[in-house]
């Protein structure tokens, strides 16, 4: 546990209420929040071992790292949205450096958990082509939020966008789908 002191703080919980909230059923049991206090990883341990097994799986949930994207060919997008079951994004992007940063920004660690409510689909963004026509892109770097059961657009964004931007984006539209 010593060489994760740094990754980590720790804090034991030994009252029913904070237990009770947090929905603690095992002891000993360990349960890992992101900086926003929602729950990113929980095991139960018998040992330092199997703590360390805990800590690592969280480390791995909470580190940074590109979405898994969806491979679609040149043109399908609109075929990829009524294959995929959950809200798709669509990242229309080019060469240029605004879009490499928006991209870069989709691996920051703050964005990472909202990784597995969403399907990923990198787009190739061409001024007059028939998917930036379709969809309304006017430029490059344009993030799409698309609910593939109805096909209609929940989000938008438009430009160069950095972590904190895009993380209220897929909070906004997770927050609407669990209110359905």
């Amino acid at each position: 546990m010593l060489k994760r002191s740094g990754e980590f703080h720790f804090v034991r919980v030994t009252d029913r209420k904070t237990a009770a909230t947090i929905k603690a059923g095992t002891s000993p049991e360990a349960i890992f929040l992101d900086g926003e206090g929602d729950e990113i990883h929980r095991a139960s341990f018998t040992d330092g071992p199997s703590l360390e097994q805990a800590m690592t799986g969280a480390a791995k949930r909470a580190s940074p790292r590109a979405p898994a994207w969806a491979t679609v060919d040149a043109g399908k997008a609109a075929l990829a949205v009524e294959e995929a079951r959950r809200p798709l994004v669509l990242v229309f992007v080019d060469e240029k450096k605004d879009s490499e940063d928006t991209l870069k920004a989709l691996e920051d660690r703050s964005v990472v958990k909202y990784h597995e409510r969403f399907t990923f689909v990198r787009v190739s963004y061409r001024k007059d082509s028939d998917e930036a026509k379709k969809w309304g892109v006017p430029q490059a770097p344009t993030i799409l939020v698309v609910e593939s059961s109805k096909k209609e657009v929940l989000e938008k964004a438009t430009g160069k966008k950095g972590a904190r931007d895009l993380k209220a984006m897929f909070a906004r539209v997770a927050a609407r789908q669990e209110k359905k």
